[in-house]
């Protein structure tokens, strides 16, 4: 009996299984002691150092930017069959007036959040603040970003 694989299952496995380890990856590396830091104080978290967490992010990114563009490619036929509809049915949908208000709060919220980011505004700056509390809780004493702050491999 031969093993049918299922492309599509496969990949969104693939997907979901990446965008956790991304999660999870983040997070160690938002709230761990940075480059210099770590290296000062033999951090690990999980048995892992912080140079193997950012190996693991940036790598599972990878996969999940690949696994995303192969959904894509499987599921072509009904996202461009759903957009048809959408244009059909919206018409001019970008024109004043005429945009759902889906787009407009996503298009708004987005918008928002970038510019309290860039202009370090509350309340997205809290989560700045927290992880910058949550690194200098490590107690290095180290400067921020000072020299040395690199790999240290």
């Amino acid at each position: 009996m031969a093993l049918k694989i299922r492309g599509r299952s496969l990949t969104a496995l693939i997907g979901l299984i990446s965008f956790a380890v991304m999660v999870i990856s983040g997070t160690v590396l938002a709230i761990g002691p940075r480059g210099y830091a770590a290296h000062q104080l033999n951090w690990h978290f999980l048995w892992l150092t912080r140079w193997e967490w950012n190996d693991l992010h940036v790598v599972f990114a990878v996969l999940f930017l690949a696994a995303m563009v192969v959904h894509l490619w499987f599921n072509r036929k009904p996202l461009w069959h759903h957009l048809q509809e959408r244009l059909a049915y919206h018409g001019a949908a970008l024109l004043p007036g005429r945009m759902s208000p889906e787009f407009v709060i996503a298009g708004a919220l987005s918008a928002a959040v970038f510019v309290c980011t860039i202009w370090d505004w509350p309340p997205v700056s809290y989560i700045s603040d927290l992880q910058q509390q949550a690194r200098e809780s490590w107690g290095t004493g180290l400067p921020h970003g000072g020299a040395g702050s690199g790999h240290g491999r």
